[in-house]
């Protein structure tokens, strides 16, 4: 029991505040994650649709919506390299104080993958990092599928049950509402 009750303890550790940031815990293999995906159709092509996602007024972070864990997000803090390219890391501050950081693992013309880590949130205590992923499908000339989806790593096996019902209740809103948000203001933009 005590076992039980130290690696509790131990993964509801409130991290520090991240003024530097620690390594990237390391990627697991798929069954070490909890998924969601969300997917959306952009009226343009490939090229345009990715430039949009990856400039901050037009991309999904401009139009996420806060959930009851997850504020809205104040500002975004270039660390290392400039993003979006391969490596460049930046911190997100959150509307509450709360912050995370994420690098950049591969972007291409198919793929754009990241990594978060540092939280500092108490309601991402159980998160140990997330791997995202868009993936851009050229549908058409003019049309666009983006796939989006967010693999939570927890903390710990017995913690799983918590992440499966933050990531349900709380990721999934706030990738759709970025997802779908970002689309339809491109699309309106297009007058598609």
């Amino acid at each position: 029991m005590r076992t039980l009750i130290a690696a509790a303890a131990l993964a509801f550790a409130t991290p520090a505040l991240a003024s530097d940031y620690s390594d990237p815990p390391e990627l697991r293999g798929e069954r070490g994650y909890l998924t969601n995906v969300e997917v959306a159709t952009f009226n343009g092509p490939v090229e345009a649709v990715i430039a949009a996602l990856q400039t901050p007024e037009t991309g999904v972070l401009a139009h996420v919506v806060r959930t009851d864990r997850i504020p809205a997000i104040e500002a975004l803090e270039p660390i290392e390299g400039a993003f979006p390219e391969d490596g460049a890391v930046r911190r997100l501050i959150f509307a509450d104080g709360s912050e995370v950081v994420e690098r950049v693992l591969e972007n291409s013309e198919t793929r754009f993958a990241y990594q978060v880590w540092d939280f500092t949130s108490s309601s991402a205590r159980a998160l140990d990092h997330i791997r995202g992923e868009f993936l851009y499908e050229a549908v058409s000339a003019t049309e666009t599928r983006v796939t989006w989806t967010y693999a939570i790593a927890p903390r710990a096996f017995f913690v799983r049950p918590f992440v499966r019902s933050y990531l349900e209740n709380d990721f999934a809103p706030f990738m759709e509402s970025g997802l779908q948000g970002a689309a339809e203001a491109f699309n309106a933009e297009r007058g598609s």
